[in-house]
């Protein structure tokens, strides 16, 4: 640690960024406040100034990252923020494997976290989705985003790994696809999912709109 940056101020932002750095380079089991300390140049108590402990550490990363999640320009159409807010997700995830696969399923816990949230929620009431299906388009979008980012990081079944041989009248559709399956574009499998979960919603909202003026 230079003398520098031992001078720079110690705020909530460089703890929890430096946090997020510490994990990236050196795995979650570095994460804590003494080490934490020694990266920054501070004591360790130091940091309780700023955060109450490893609980609120876990959920500054997210805090963190979710912050990395591009909202776009103000006006953009509904259906560019929701694509928006899927890879964003999943573009963080890749950037900070390590610390997502810590801490990507946590609840998020601040105003700032949500902002992301906020967008997308206006994005799908743009559209004319009532509240309960505003929720569930919600859940259906950011689920599906951080499943397949951990499941890309974790590895995916049957990706890059030999299969047994298999008997010619058992797992007929697996023998056939084994190679597919293997290779498959991960880019463009997940842009697939996407685009099919917002063609569902959009034409959900259409009909919702149909119905009712009707």
């Amino acid at each position: 640690m230079s003398s520098l940056a031992a001078r720079e101020p110690l705020t909530r932002r460089r703890v929890l960024e430096s946090a997020l750095a510490l994990v990236d380079r050196e795995g979650p089991g570095s994460l804590t406040m003494r080490r934490l300390g020694d990266e920054l140049g501070v004591a360790a108590m130091s940091l309780y100034n700023h955060v109450r402990g490893r609980e609120e550490l876990l959920d500054g990363l997210s805090e963190v990252m979710v912050g990395e999640v591009d909202l776009g320009d103000a006006g953009e159409p509904p259906r560019d923020v929701l694509a928006r807010f899927v890879h964003g997700i999943r573009a963080v995830a890749l950037a900070h494997p390590t610390a997502f696969a810590l801490v990507g399923m946590r609840p998020l816990r601040s105003a700032e976290a949500l902002r992301p949230i906020e967008a997308t929620l206006g994005a799908l009431r743009a559209l004319g989705l009532d509240a309960e299906r505003t929720a569930y388009a919600y859940r259906a979008l950011a689920s599906y985003a951080r499943g397949f980012a951990l499941a890309e990081i974790s590895g995916f079944t049957l990706e890059g790994e030999p299969l047994p041989e298999l008997p010619e009248d058992a797992l007929a559709n697996v023998a056939e696809l084994r190679r597919q399956l293997a290779l498959a574009d991960r880019d463009a499998a997940f842009s697939f999912g996407a685009e099919a979960l917002l063609a569902g919603i959009l034409e959900l909202a259409a009909t919702d709109l149909r119905g009712r003026g009707s």
